[in-house]
């Protein structure tokens, strides 16, 4: 069965012209599931303290520019999580986002 599944790569590299292949790890998709595992991290990650939740382990702050398209994603996609349970602000969903993909990027957990 390997050999078949190397006759076939090699069938679609000639096809494509590449002079090698390169095999890529296993990248997680940006899938639907995806979005509901992220909204129930940040359902776990942010505690109240009285004032707006936030994750208790989060020690240093920086301002990030977006485009404004992006924020406006952000902002609707808060909204929705924050429409199933704990209120999340679009920069709390773009902390956790990087946060979760650098994780799965290096091999490492992310912080629950």
């Amino acid at each position: 069965m390997a050999a078949r599944k190397h006759g076939e790569r090699d069938r679609i590299a000639g096809a494509l012209g590449a002079s090698r292949v390169v095999k890529l790890k296993d990248r997680r998709s940006a899938g639907p599931l995806d979005w509901i595992e992220l909204a129930q991290a940040l359902q776990h990650r942010l505690v109240s303290r009285g004032g707006r939740p936030s994750d208790p382990h989060w020690d240093t702050k920086r301002l990030v520019p977006f485009r404004r398209r992006t924020w406006k994603l952000l902002s609707r996609e808060a909204e929705e999580i924050s429409a199933h349970g704990r209120r999340v602000g679009p920069a709390q969903l773009a902390a956790i986002f990087i946060e979760e993909q650098l994780a799965s990027r290096k091999g490492h957990q992310p912080h629950v």
